[in-house]
């Protein structure tokens, strides 16, 4: 049988480029494959592989117009169709596998090379492939020297991170959620980084907060424009984002995603530079670096995109439910957390209740509380400690 050849195509920016590297170099690996790294240079990442990582790999710099009409007889693993309409080829996702049995069955034994091209790791490649991988991440030695002066010289003891998405995806903690963060733990160290030079400004104007300083940070393509205007790439794909990031900014990213990797980093942003960033925290570090433990903190927004992807387990939201019933006059949170209910059945949404109607019968709200109780009774009647809850209740407001 002709072995397959993999070619590993890297796009995006560092945290998509990274999670098309790890995962191509965990399948190559896995099946004892040859392989090539094509890490092209475009608005998205202007710095050369060799700018980010020790030169031990055969890369190529080809673009997707470059390599249009070179693929022939090649099976096409790619993150979407605008991928496949660059290289005038078929698509076929790059996610679309049950196993690695299933991805060999399909296509290893079928002997064709492959061009694969995601922006995120598949979940059909086992997460211990993709950790083992990060274990042997070489970084260039500047960028490693970097990480460790400045948490050794700056931060100095266990830290937090905060990584703020501005540009062209604004997710994440907000300004005031950071000030909020910030003066309400003085004692600890924060690192903060982000793609915004504002932002970073404002959040390290706090004593506890620290950034690096940057040399570069990403810039609009079309000046006049917003950051989320129409732009066109080097391959003619159209996307909103108005953003070009040179070799230096790319360089500071990964610098500044490597230290916040050593941090505890707060909140989950669905940015795949902070998911990158915890990763490489768990399987990468170098330092042996201690992490704080972690602080309690909600941040609305980011809780509010959970609640609405629904990915937010039972547990932190009666811990959400819990924190902010402290504030009775504040009700968009407890709104959020209502509009759950919908999603919820059974136990879960019994226990999301009955956390509700102690948090209400706390803030002496027990008009509320009651309509919790009635309604876990009307869904289980016979559950003791609701009937009971009810009765005092019914004492505390008759009195």
């Amino acid at each position: 049988m002709v072995k397959s050849r993999l070619l590993i195509y890297c796009d995006g920016g560092l945290g998509n480029r990274l999670n098309a590297y790890l995962s191509g170099l965990a399948i190559a690996h896995h099946f004892q494959m040859d392989y090539m790294i094509h890490w092209p240079i475009n608005q998205w990442c202007a710095a050369e592989y060799a700018d980010l990582f020790s030169p031990d790999a055969n890369v190529s710099t080809e673009s997707l117009t470059s390599l249009n009409g070179k693929l022939g007889g090649y099976a096409m693993l790619l993150h979407d169709s605008i991928a496949s309409d660059a290289l005038s080829a078929p698509f076929a996702s790059a996610y679309d596998y049950a196993s690695l049995d299933d991805f060999e069955s399909r296509i290893l034994n079928s002997g064709q090379s492959i061009f694969f091209y995601p922006a995120l790791v598949p979940q059909w490649i086992p997460e211990t492939l993709i950790h083992a991988e990060m274990r042997n991440l070489h970084f260039t030695p500047y960028i490693t020297l970097e990480v460790e002066n400045f948490i050794r010289s700056t931060l100095k003891k266990p830290f937090h991170g905060l990584h703020l998405r501005r540009t062209d995806l604004n997710i994440g903690l907000t300004d005031l959620e950071v000030f909020k963060i910030a003066q309400g733990n003085p004692d600890c160290a924060f690192f903060v980084c982000s793609d915004d030079p504002q932002a970073e400004r404002l959040a390290s104007g706090h004593p506890n907060v620290f950034s690096r300083t940057k040399t570069s940070y990403v810039q609009k393509k079309q000046d006049g424009a917003d950051w989320l205007a129409l732009s066109q790439d080097e391959d003619g794909r159209s996307y909103h984002g108005n953003i070009q990031r040179d070799k230096a900014s790319v360089i500071d990213g990964a610098i500044d995603m490597l230290i916040l990797a050593h941090s505890q980093i707060i909140g989950f942003s669905g940015s795949t530079f902070q998911t990158m960033a915890r990763n490489l925290g768990e399987y990468w570090s170098k330092l042996n670096w201690q992490k704080p433990e972690p602080l309690e903190v909600y941040p609305m927004r980011e809780i509010q995109r959970q609640v609405e992807s629904g990915v937010i387990s039972i547990h932190a939201l009666i811990q959400v439910s819990n924190r902010w019933a402290i504030d009775p006059a504040n009700q968009q949170p407890m709104s959020m957390i209502y509009r759950t209910m919908d999603n919820l059945h059974g136990e879960e949404l019994l226990n999301l209740l009955f956390a509700l109607a102690q948090f209400a019968d706390r803030n002496g709200q027990f008009r509320l509380a009651t309509i919790f109780l009635n309604e876990i009774l009307r869904i289980s009647p016979s559950l003791i400690d609701p009937i009971r809850m009810l009765e005092n209740i019914s004492k505390k407001w008759q009195g």
